[in-house]
């Protein structure tokens, strides 16, 4: 890496929206081995975050992701040893999904090929004009990482909420008449995540026409009686977006 303070930047992200709230929920991690560069950064960004830990080199960063576990990555692309790019690899191979935002000059072609294919989450160029930039590319990151955390939380929920229900219920794709979630009761009867649901309970016909019955059939949550496994049910359906939830009821 050259040793310089940061003095210009080719990208002009837009303001986030609740940019401190966002920071002040997110972890960061900045590898670099220049320590002007670094100290630039912490400065900036110390008062900011939630968490700020930094290492100056590709081993003492991957050491230190593994050990605090941030939300984020900063990381320098040319480093002695361990590059950014290696280092950011061997992250991903902790947690496929951890964004990662490089700082390089990108003059080297391969290294961006590498980058590219890696799916690095954003990038600043050396040297930056204005380190508050820096700011609405950490929210910007932190935003999607905060939003998909929140869906998966929700999915979470969602998992409970079907495991706890006293009847056999599950979740089709309409468009795929597949199985998204099931509950142990659906499992016992066969109808199992990832499998086609055109069984004796769920059968092709009923699925085509909730897909094709228009607003009014999927949108409102209404219930059919069928015979199926030996019983006489009473199948419910309620819409989930594109995703229609079939939740069958023993008719006692």
């Amino acid at each position: 890496s050259v040793t310089c303070p940061l003095k210009a930047t080719s990208m002009q992200p837009k303001n986030i929206p609740d940019r401190d709230l966002l920071l002040k929920e997110t972890s960061v991690l900045v590898v670099d081995d220049d320590p002007i560069t670094l100290l630039a950064i912490q400065s900036l960004l110390r008062d900011k975050l939630k968490a700020l830990h930094t290492a100056t080199c590709g081993q003492e960063g991957l050491f230190t992701y593994a050990l605090k576990r941030p939300d984020i990555v900063i990381t320098d692309l040319s480093m002695p040893g361990m590059d950014g790019l290696t280092m950011a690899q061997s992250i991903r191979d902790i947690k496929p999904d951890v964004p990662v935002l490089l700082l390089t000059a990108f003059d080297d072609p391969a290294l961006l090929r590498r980058a590219i294919a890696l799916g690095v989450t954003d990038y600043l160029t050396k040297p930056l004009d204005d380190l508050t930039i820096l700011l609405d590319i950490l929210a910007r990151a932190a935003s999607t990482l905060h939003q998909r955390r929140e869906l998966e939380r929700q999915i979470q929920r969602n998992h409970l909420m079907l495991e706890a229900s006293p009847s056999p219920a599950v979740l089709v794709d309409l468009e795929s008449e597949r199985i998204v979630a099931n509950n142990p009761l659906a499992a016992e009867l066969g109808y199992t995540i990832g499998q086609h649901c055109d069984g004796d309970l769920i059968h092709g016909p009923l699925l085509a026409e909730l897909r094709q019955g228009g607003e009014k059939l999927i949108a409102a949550t209404s219930s059919r009686e069928i015979c199926a496994h030996g019983r006489h049910w009473l199948l419910h359906w309620a819409p989930v977006g594109h995703v229609t939830i079939l939740r069958p009821a023993r008719d006692i």
